[in-house]
């Protein structure tokens, strides 16, 4: 059972080796057996899964003109749908109405039959707090808003003003209640909202003290940032203290996303960060561009902790194919999973011995808090 409801009633508004890194994570038999990786829940357990950046301009447009618009995430969408909730960052405008709103170098806009992807996927929630949900303006973030809820998807990170922009979502899974918050630090300061302007929520320092709140209020607190250095491998010193201080206030998840490739993952307290998905859908193409991660989290069947977590590489070298998502093939995790180990490793050494890597390419992270 799937129970939701926002704070605010405004949100209804239209470099190492490969042989010494293995050393480090657990390899599996093969033939091993992977409850609840692509045929449902483990034994029951609530699962969420969260895909990072996604637009439908430049290479995805072409794809979905060419193909169809499910094409691009056809190979995956079964990963999304043996999940409980679907999260996405949704990095785009979509709407027939509005114009460009501030002067930039890139904006984003589709096309509402777009939302026929994201409603193939099963998307529950559109994250908006980002550089590129106001990429429309006021009408176009009023419009977009409208369209998904229309289409039974429900946003969060931008409202008429600070307050509700920063609003949680809340909703229940099973047994358990959750809010979600959804802020940037990236952005022209036009985009952000103010006491008496509408925009994206943005991350300040009243942040971790509205966690802290929030915690009292759901059992589960997962807070999105849309943060950090574009193609930077790694996440800057402030964003490991900002992540470990939102845990410390209450928080169990940390998503990240805006550099464009993943930075590692960390198992601090009894929570957990994901300092960067990578892309999940993008048209861009650049020499820049690594694979991505989908993570799906299962929460424990009786208790609101979090038990097991699934990384699933995924494709995002643009430049070397087509602009769609798919798992990768066992040639590419070999590359993928030493990189991203050493990641994991460089921010906490026990979350990465604690990582599985199992014979058809997907990681399982088993939660041991500390």
């Amino acid at each position: 059972m799937i129970v939701t409801f926002n704070a605010c009633s405004s949100a209804s508004r239209e470099t190492q080796p490969e042989e010494d890194i293995a050393q480090h994570a657990r390899i599996e038999n093969p033939g091993v057996s992977l409850p609840g990786v692509m045929n449902g829940s483990d034994n029951h357990a609530t699962s969420i899964v969260f895909g990072g950046d996604t637009h439908f301009d430049w290479g995805v447009a072409d794809m979905q003109n060419r193909h169809g618009d499910l094409w691009p995430v056809e190979d995956v969408v079964d990963i999304f749908h043996a999940a409980d909730y679907r999260i996405i960052n949704l990095e785009t405008s979509i709407s027939d109405r509005g114009a460009p709103f501030v002067k930039k170098s890139y904006i984003f806009n589709a096309n509402p039959s777009r939302i026929a992807l994201l409603n193939h996927m099963g998307v529950n929630v559109a994250l908006l707090g980002n550089n590129h949900s106001m990429d429309m303006g006021k009408e176009g973030l009023d419009r977009m808003v409208y369209l998904l809820r229309q289409n039974g998807i429900l946003s969060v990170g931008a409202g008429e003003n600070s307050r509700d922009a920063a609003s949680p979502l809340y909703f229940r899974l099973e047994n358990k209640s959750f809010a979600l918050l959804s802020l940037s630090s990236i952005g022209e300061e036009e985009i952000f909202s103010a006491r008496d302007r509408v925009g994206v929520a943005r991350m300040t320092d009243y942040t971790i003290g509205q966690v802290r709140a929030v915690a009292r209020q759901a059992q589960v607190v997962m807070v999105s940032l849309h943060w950090g250095i574009e193609y930077h491998p790694r996440p800057a010193s402030w964003q490991v203290q900002q992540a470990h201080a939102l845990i410390d206030a209450g928080a169990k998840l940390v998503i990240g996303h805006h550099p464009h490739i993943p930075q590692g993952i960390e198992m601090y307290r009894d929570g957990l960060i994901i300092y960067s998905l990578g892309n999940f859908l993008f048209g861009s193409i650049n020499e820049h561009q690594q694979d991505n991660i989908v993570v799906r989290v299962d929460f424990d069947e009786k208790d609101p902790v979090i038990k097991k977590v699934y990384i699933y590489p995924v494709f995002g070298r643009y430049r070397d194919e087509a602009n769609r998502v798919r798992l990768l093939n066992m040639n590419e995790t070999r590359a993928f999973w030493p990189r991203f180990i050493v990641q994991c490793r460089e921010l906490s050494p026990r979350t990465a011995d604690a990582l599985t890597v199992h014979p058809n390419g997907i990681g399982e992270l088993i939660i041991k808090p500390d």
